[in-house]
């Protein structure tokens, strides 16, 4: 009866290692989009780097956060970046 409780506990154990671990790579993927982000826009429309930084800050989903990224970096110039993040504007 103890193998058992000791089997179930440690693939228990093993299943919330795994999510946890899991979680920790997408929560750091995130974070390191939302660096590369701030750096683009940084680098190239230096007058969007608040309202950047204002816009990305709820967005958790690093598969959000990619779109987000890939689009401003095809913008062709400050207008389109200006729009992207008009898209992406917290609601009030």
């Amino acid at each position: 009866m103890k193998r058992l409780h000791a089997k179930y506990a440690a693939e228990e154990f093993m299943e919330g290692f795994v999510e946890g671990f899991v979680e920790g790579l997408s929560e750091g993927k995130a974070e390191a989009l939302h660096t590369c982000i701030l750096i683009f826009v940084k680098a190239r429309f230096p007058a969007l780097r608040k309202q950047t930084r204002q816009n990305i800050s709820q967005i958790t989903n690093a598969d959000e956060l990619q779109d987000v990224f890939e689009q401003l970096v095809s913008a062709a110039d400050e207008v389109a970046v200006r729009e992207i993040l008009a898209t992406l504007e917290p609601e009030a």
